[in-house]
């Protein structure tokens, strides 16, 4: 039931094996960044459920569109993902020329 539950709503469950925290380092860096950011603020009072929803959404509005990040050279997680396009492109797209090329 819960695979059925990921699915519908469009999650895809983690691949990694138990006792292999490497691979949560990604997420546990930012549920740390989140909770001493936004959660144990004292400057952000939050007052209900509704209130942390918006807080939390805000956040991460603004952390893959503000916020730089220095293990990806000092750009945010948006540009990031930008440049990784881009480059995915050209090297599909140089790819295909080679392809063609030994094909001809």
């Amino acid at each position: 039931m819960f695979k059925e539950i990921l699915e519908a709503n469009n999650f895809i469950q983690s691949l990694s094996r138990k006792e292999t925290p490497i691979y949560n380092s990604p997420m546990e860096s930012f549920f740390c960044t989140l909770k001493s950011e936004v959660l144990c603020n004292p400057l952000i009072k939050i007052n209900n459920d509704v209130e942390m929803v918006n807080a939390i959404k805000e956040f991460i509005r603004y952390y893959n569109n503000e916020r730089i990040q220095k293990k990806i050279c000092f750009i945010t997680p948006a540009q990031y993902k930008k440049v990784q396009l881009i480059k995915y492109k050209e090297y599909y797209r140089q790819s295909l020329l080679l392809e063609i090329f030994l094909v001809n």
